[in-house]
């Protein structure tokens, strides 16, 4: 699991993944019907702040003042980063 607290939590429209969010910087990838952590990605230098899911993509904000936005149907790599926030993103 994570190395701190699990900061937000959401479940994959196609309802095979469940992402936690944590104050350790990463999300985890979690397969929902065995319960097994399928992958950990570092998402940022501070801790994330909340996950949002659509069909094709999962969003992250954090403390470090970005979006991210990983593509579900492509092994979760990362595809974009939206910056200019002056303050953390909640």
């Amino acid at each position: 699991g994570h190395d701190d607290c699990i900061s937000t939590v959401c479940l994959s429209k196609d309802e095979k993944y469940i992402f936690s969010g944590s104050n350790d910087c990463t999300i985890r990838v979690w397969d929902k019907e065995s319960g097994k952590s399928l992958m950990l990605i570092k998402n940022s230098e501070k801790l994330v702040t909340s996950l949002i899911c659509t069909s094709q993509y999962l969003i992250s904000t954090s403390w470090d003042k970005l979006i991210k936005i990983y593509d579900l149907n492509d092994n979760f790599k990362e595809v974009g980063a939206l910056s200019g926030h002056s303050l953390a993103v909640t």
